[in-house]
């Protein structure tokens, strides 16, 4: 079943007289005010190296298609269902596939394989020195973050909250872990985050949760932002940033401007601001 997932920001949009919607930290700023840009002296440099076209893009599907680096090769994919693999140091393209998917997360790589997911629940493996299709998985729903692999099972979250451990080297499906989502989010979901043998998924509801990576069970669940409010719209809290793992803690930020920081063995909150 398809879940209408509304965009945020065509809601600010739709309502600029809400007094709410301020910039961070100035409450001096009138609601929709631009922060004003802060003066610096640059230290660094820059230059373009080389540039090269890589299909067209997300369109306005607003999907969370992001070039990704591996051992010198770049790989990038464009919602039309194109894939393309360059050449890190000259941007020289190494091969072009082109396909009917409309693809909306990744890609991902792990090892030889590239993943990528679709706006239609479907996941692809790809051969990273070719582009050659090895699998096609269906999953729930439409999948926006990446697929992530390690220890021979690939990762990946979908829209509706639900996340599958595919085996990577035929796609079946080794297990699925069920949570619920809020009626209203955000487009978008943090990339799962795969360290020591678990999965960290951020979620719409404020929540982040620990997987065992080799079966899927829970190990803990930890609520980092409320969700209080007198409509939907005042009870988002999307986890859409991504995880990040720092000296065994968890750095996690939030729709809200909440920053905190979890204990990653036990999901106890250490900090947040």
């Amino acid at each position: 079943m398809k879940r209408l997932v509304l965009t945020a920001l065509l809601l600010v949009l739709a309502l600029p007289g809400c007094s709410w919607i301020q910039s961070w930290g100035d409450d001096e700023l009138e609601p929709g005010d631009p922060v004003p840009l802060v003066e610096f002296t640059p230290t660094l440099s820059t230059r373009e190296v080389w540039s090269a076209r890589v299909g067209d893009g997300i369109g306005r599907h607003r999907t969370q298609l992001k070039p990704v680096i591996r051992e010198g090769t770049l790989y990038a994919a464009d919602y039309k269902g194109l894939v393309v693999a360059l050449d890190a140091a000259t941007g020289a393209r190494r091969w072009e596939v082109k396909t009917e998917q409309r693809f909306s997360g990744g890609p991902g790589v792990q090892g030889d394989s590239i993943y990528l997911g679709t706006q239609d629940g479907d996941v692809i493996a790809y051969d990273a020195s070719s582009g050659a299709a090895r699998w096609t998985a269906k999953v729930s729903s439409e999948v926006l973050a990446a697929p992530v692999a390690q220890d021979g099972i690939v990762v990946v979250r979908s829209i509706d909250g639900r996340v599958f451990g595919l085996d990577a080297t035929s796609g079946a499906r080794r297990w699925i872990y069920d949570h619920s989502v809020p009626l209203l989010t955000l487009r978008g979901n943090s990339r799962p985050l795969i360290h020591a043998g678990r999965v960290f998924i951020g979620y719409d509801g404020g929540e982040v949760v620990a997987l065992n990576l080799s079966d899927g069970t829970l190990v803990w669940e930890q609520a980092v932002v409320s969700t209080e409010g007198r409509s939907e719209l005042e009870r988002l809290a999307d986890i859409d940033g991504q995880i990040v793992y720092v000296a065994s803690d968890l750095i996690v930020s939030s729709y809200k401007n909440r920053l905190a920081s979890l204990a990653a063995d036990s999901g106890r909150l250490l900090w947040f601001k």
